[in-house]
């Protein structure tokens, strides 16, 4: 308990205390001020529009790739112990080390995208979405394999037995047995989907620099320039509406995840 208040609580009134003054030396409170003007900053919200962007078109891609291959795991590959070893090392290798392939393959200078694929980065900012969320998926696929993996093989046998004798098809199978029972475990990996994707800021920052292209431009590298600045009341504003957004989202998933469980969703 004293290590939450110590490393959680405290550090957090602190930045609530830093994010309504006007800054650290004159220590005059400004109310919501900063808050007022962070939403009028343009860096801000391009950088806040990128990052929801981002999440809402790779999660689902990462969720359904999950998903799909966590069954295919589960009926055809699941006895090649190797396989099953093998997707957790992408979070085992350092992403400094990773990043230097990927550099290779889709910097601004790669000889695949300039030559083999024609593409001229410089001029497309949209390309670097894709290195940066194929990274993402590449990293986090195996893990939330394995979570899925292990909440289907919690399922009883016996129950889709049963339903064999009863007439049920796949689909039926899949709708009244697999799901109900997988979704728990569905909505923590969303969940934890969810929250990586506002984390892929240092693999960005390693691929594409402190000032990537417009199209990449996270929250976090807004963050970290100000922190280079000492901008502190800056950095405390708007770390602590990134909190509110992600608490916001957590609240109104575990709400649909209630409904859903209940059977009541409508």
């Amino acid at each position: 308990m004293s290590g939450l208040l110590l490393f959680y609580v405290l550090p957090f009134i602190i930045s609530l205390y830093y994010s309504l003054i006007e800054n650290v030396f004159s220590k005059k409170f400004v109310g919501l001020n900063n808050y007022i003007q962070l939403f009028k900053n343009e860096f801000f919200l391009l950088a806040l529009k990128n990052t929801f962007m981002f999440t809402i078109t790779s999660v689902p891609v990462l969720m359904a790739s999950s998903l799909l291959l966590s069954f295919l795991f589960v009926h055809f590959i699941n006895k090649f112990e190797l396989i099953r070893m093998s997707l957790i090392f992408p979070l085992l290798l350092p992403s400094a080390s990773i990043v230097l392939v990927w550099q290779i393959l889709f910097g601004e200078n790669s000889y695949l995208v300039t030559q083999l694929l024609g593409i001229k980065v410089i001029d497309n900012s949209e390309f670097f979405k894709i290195p940066v969320t194929l990274f993402f998926i590449w990293k986090n696929l195996g893990y939330n394999i394995i979570l899925l993996t292990a909440g289907l093989m919690q399922i009883p046998q016996e129950q889709y037995e049963a339903s064999d004798l009863d007439g049920a098809n796949i689909v039926q199978k899949h709708t009244y047995i697999t799901w109900p029972q997988l979704l728990p475990t569905t909505f923590f990996v969303l969940v934890i989907s969810i929250v990586n994707s506002f984390k892929v800021f240092k693999e960005t920052y390693l691929l594409y620099g402190q000032y990537p292209q417009n199209s990449v431009y996270f929250i976090q590298h807004y963050m970290n320039n100000h922190f280079i600045k000492l901008n502190y009341e800056r950095i405390t504003t708007c770390s602590i509406i990134f909190a509110v957004f992600i608490l916001l989202i957590v609240f109104v998933l575990y709400k649909a995840e209630n409904k859903f469980s209940k059977g009541v969703w409508s």
